[in-house]
């Protein structure tokens, strides 16, 4: 745990120092509706109900940055419910209708056995802005485990939908996630899943500064225990919605919120789901910005600042000559007295 931990840390200090110039965000996430990653046999019998309070605590730290018009560079560390910690580098290619996305995925310190895997990480979208799209992206397929694992501990896959009404964006959504536990032979001890089959619904309005992501559908988990010969299942039907809004040219601000509003156990845990009184979710929050124009505001603030510096230094030295001006004597004109002699006029010009 100290390791996952410690690795966290040194992924978000490393997004931070390198993301001057670049676009960056953070997504932290929590919830309970998960099977904790310390169980290693299945959920006691004695238990009659699934718990509600083994929260888990996962995010995303990301940066990118422009590869001339067509290309972007992502980098990427996640650490996710099921898939553990990942850390990505993808290079994103897009031309008329079609764009695609490949790089490595290594997964980092999930196993004592197999510490280090790597996989690809690859999508790619096929689009009539306006009218429909279509995507498919795989992560974790030609996984290799670098010590002693020939086992793929880590797979992802999604497939995507969508055409355009008014105003929103109508997609269907299969997704499916997998993490293989290993033993020293490399072969899975306890297997994680994820399955879910959801429609999303993405309203914007033009020119808005905020978008409504809202989503509806069914997501299965579960967790084998090979050695026990056992598996827990729960399924639940899911509603959620995730609001995100621009505060600035160079700052966003994202938060979600989904729920299981009906959850049952599966399998070793029929009859044994959560209490109908627990609230089940998953929750996030978001922030992402734009490093360059967060730069340029900085150089207009400073900019202002030495042009306000300069006008009140030019001010003070204005004021500064004026009175100097005003403290000298002035001539005294013939048959006038000079200025404070105490002399008449008369007796002066008499003097002549």
């Amino acid at each position: 745990m100290k390791s996952q931990r410690a690795t966290f840390a040194a992924a978000l200090l490393l997004a931070g120092s390198l993301a001057w110039g670049l676009d960056a965000g953070l997504t932290l996430r929590s919830g309970n509706l998960h099977f904790p990653w310390g169980w290693d046999e299945p959920l006691d019998a004695a238990l009659t109900a699934f718990p509600w309070d083994e929260l888990y605590w996962c995010g995303e730290a990301w940066i990118e940055e422009e590869l001339g018009g067509e290309a972007r560079l992502r980098v990427a560390y996640e650490r996710d419910p099921v898939l553990r910690n990942s850390v990505l580098a993808t290079v994103e290619f897009e031309r008329g209708i079609a764009r695609i996305e490949v790089g490595p995925r290594i997964g980092l310190f999930n196993d004592d056995e197999a510490p280090f895997s790597a996989g690809l990480a690859s999508s790619i979208r096929l689009q009539w802005p306006g009218v429909a799209y279509c995507s498919l992206r795989s992560e974790g397929g030609l996984a290799i485990g670098f010590v002693g694992s020939s086992d793929d501990p880590q797979a992802k896959a999604v497939l995507a939908a969508g055409f355009y009404v008014p105003n929103a964006i109508v997609s269907a959504v299969v997704e499916a996630k997998r993490f293989n536990e290993l033993d020293s032979g490399g072969e899975a001890v306890a297997t994680d899943s994820w399955t879910r089959y959801a429609l999303e619904f993405d309203i914007y309005k033009k020119g808005a500064p905020y978008t409504l992501l809202c989503s509806l559908g069914y997501e299965q988990r579960s967790k084998e225990y090979v050695a026990a010969g056992a598996t827990d299942s729960l399924g639940a039907v899911m509603i959620g919605a995730t609001a995100s809004f621009r505060a600035s040219p160079a700052v966003s601000l994202s938060a979600g919120l989904s729920s299981g509003f009906y959850v049952f156990g599966l399998k070793e845990l029929e009859g044994r789901g959560p209490e109908s009184s627990s609230f089940m979710f998953d929750a996030s929050l978001g922030l992402s910005f734009d490093v360059d124009a967060l730069r340029e505001r900085a150089e207009r603030v400073r900019a202002a600042r030495a042009e306000a510096a300069a006008s009140e230094a030019a001010r003070a030295a204005a004021e500064a000559g004026g009175a100097s001006a005003s403290a000298q004597p002035a001539e005294a004109l013939p048959g006038e007295a000079a200025p404070g002699s105490g002399t008449p006029p008369e007796a002066a010009s008499a003097g002549d």
